[in-house]
């Protein structure tokens, strides 16, 4: 009983943790961090307090959240001065560090292996939500896990709602302040349009499993029971339908270029992988789907976005000169790095003056990454692709219904992969939770697993 209440409330944390973004909405989303470390952290405490196994994650896994845990803490550890002016790429900071000392007797508190002890100390806090979202996601039991991914599909259909109004209306009322970095564009409570655009990719997969569940093999039921099915059935079906529609037309209304791209691998792929394409239903599916796009293409002028892709060469981009400068700090800085967390900081020497404005991030997430972690950002992600290479080719040979949310989140993660080579979704406060949400439900196994995912979804669609 003391666990089942336990799990409610988790699950109520976790809930609340994934709508303080969207509430909060654009710039003022900074403004939740402090309420959703502290939410995360308290999240992790009632995880460790009442778990009694911790069998739900394989042993790798284990290993990989304790280096990722570790990581932002070893980079604060004190050091010498002497061990510091010796590491790579500090020779910069030596020399102004001499010259403050000097003119200003000014030094610092302490050395570490960080260059900004305070920026790696915050990025340490930010490690809680997604960290809590990950162990609860993976210790929940089936039913309390699909319940999330209906959280994580209705904020995602909330905010494609929310976007064709703002493409539609372009009133700024239902932009609730939020700067638009281009007109014309839809962005949902996001403060960036790219950002926005990987919900609507990665949410489609999970809607369209559940279009395919209803499309797909009928169970032997009485002609009477069959008959009171049929209706919801096909309510049910124009409903996950019409969700598909409005997920990829909100990636369109982005225009983000990548985003697009991505929605439709994210329909390609969930539809090689969930349905057998000789049926006549989802030759029709198509068809529907195809019809519907057309319809909302005509009463809405996409014509801004169209101009975009013909307008602007996506080789001649400003993330191109950020890779190759940030390519230069990896080098100076290998094999440690400048420290988690210091990037928009330590960028500054690499950045050429004809390069104005502030870069707040490498807008790929393997290099910032490996620019302030080195060898140990290196290590962690062939960690975290051998685990999930691994995890996949299970879940993979597995045929029943049951397995199709896991594989299914799967496909999303492999969307969040391929964006984050051109985007920060890893340090997007909204993004990293639902990589953190779907990666628990991808990487949860436990004894008995097999025979729980038999378990007929049913209770899904009802």
């Amino acid at each position: 009983m003391i666990a089942k209440i336990t799990s409610y409330i988790l699950f109520s944390f976790a809930v609340v943790l994934l709508l303080l973004y969207p509430i909060a909405g654009g710039v003022q989303r900074l403004l939740v961090n402090p309420y959703a470390y502290a939410l995360g952290l308290a999240i992790l405490f009632i995880y460790f307090l009442t778990q009694s196994k911790y069998d739900h994650l394989s042993r790798g896994t284990w290993w990989l959240l304790l280096l990722i845990i570790v990581t932002p803490l070893v980079y604060l550890i004190p050091i010498s001065l002497s061990w510091w002016q010796s590491l790579p790429g500090h020779d910069v900071y030596s020399q102004v560090n001499q010259w403050l000392f000097q003119n200003y007797n000014i030094e610092p508190e302490y050395y570490s292996l960080s260059l900004i002890p305070y920026q790696t100390e915050y990025s340490f806090y930010a490690l809680f939500p997604p960290l809590a979202l990950f162990m609860v996601m993976a210790s929940f039991k089936q039913n309390m896990q699909h319940w999330m991914l209906y959280v994580f599909v209705a904020i995602a259909g909330g905010e494609a709602c929310l976007a064709v109004i703002q493409f539609g209306s372009q009133n700024e009322y239902f932009f609730f302040g939020i700067p638009r970095l281009k007109d014309s564009m839809a962005l949902g409570t996001y403060p960036n349009p790219d950002h926005f655009s990987l919900l609507m990719a990665i949410a489609i997969p999970f809607v369209m499993v559940l279009l395919f569940k209803q499309l797909g093999g009928k169970k032997k039921r009485s002609k009477r029971r069959r008959r009171s099915k049929s209706s919801r059935r096909i309510l049910y079906i124009m409903a996950y339908s019409t969700l598909i529609i409005l997920l990829f037309m909100s990636a369109i209304f982005s225009g983000s270029r990548a985003g697009i791209a991505l929605a439709f691998i994210a329909i390609f792929l969930s539809y090689k992988r969930f349905t057998h394409r000789k049926k006549f239903s989802y030759m029709l599916l198509v068809v529907i789907l195809a019809v519907g796009l057309g319809i909302l293409m005509m009463v809405l002028d996409i014509a801004p976005i169209i101009n975009r892709f013909l307008k602007e060469n996506p080789f001649v981009d400003g993330r191109w000169t950020i890779f190759s400068n940030s390519w230069e700090g990896i080098q100076s800085f290998f094999p440690l790095g400048s420290g988690p967390g210091t990037f928009p900081y330590v960028y500054k020497i690499f950045q050429p003056i004809e390069q104005a404005g502030f870069i707040n991030h490498a807008h790929n997430d393997y290099i910032e990454l490996i620019f302030e972690t080195g060898i140990i950002g290196v290590i962690g992600l062939i960690s975290f692709f051998i685990l999930f290479i691994t995890r996949w080719r299970i879940l993979a040979a597995e045929t029943h219904s049951g397995v199709r949310f896991k594989q299914a989140a799967g496909i999303s993660l492999v969307i969040i992969l391929l964006h984050s080579i051109l985007e920060f979704n890893m340090h997007d406060s909204f993004n990293i939770l639902f990589f953190a949400l779907l990666s628990g439900f991808f990487f949860a196994q436990r004894g008995g697993e097999s025979s729980r995912l038999k378990i007929d979804m049913g209770c899904l669609s009802k």
